[in-house]
């Protein structure tokens, strides 16, 4: 099975484009939400006001409801479904070239698959073990 680089470059293109879609559709209905006042936590005027205002504290990050088994106290708040948008986001890249890997290892090209497995394990090794790990 042979992909051509233009099949390729148009799929992982569109990939791409509609994941950034989707991943600005979720942090756009988070932000609505938190405009809306919907949710568990403050308001987003609430902790703009209190930021303003020198509080420090009054955003926490909402990552802690990734990790918690009991997802339903989580999916209502707005910051968390503005972080989850964020999370896609940032997974996408690496998403595009576990792709490529997989096309490449598809076609039997060793030379572009070792390359792109290169490339994925940095990738992975600095989102797991980067400078942001350790704060």
């Amino acid at each position: 099975m042979v992909i051509t680089l233009e099949k390729l470059e148009t799929f992982l293109g569109n990939f791409l484009r509609y994941g950034v879609l989707v991943c600005g559709f979720v942090i756009a209905v988070g932000l609505g939400m938190s405009l809306a006042g919907l949710g568990h936590g403050p308001s987003t005027q609430e902790t703009v006001a209190g930021l303003l205002a020198g509080k420090v504290g009054v955003a926490q990050p909402p990552l802690h409801c990734f990790a918690a088994s009991p997802w339903a106290d989580c999916l209502g708040q707005p910051e968390s479904i503005i972080a989850l948008g964020i999370l896609l986001l940032i997974s996408l890249p690496i998403l595009r070239v576990l792709l490529t890997l997989a096309v490449f290892i598809v076609q039997g090209d060793r030379v572009y698959a070792s390359i792109t497995g290169i490339v994925l394990a940095v990738l992975l090794f600095g989102l797991f073990f980067g400078a942001g790990a350790h704060g």
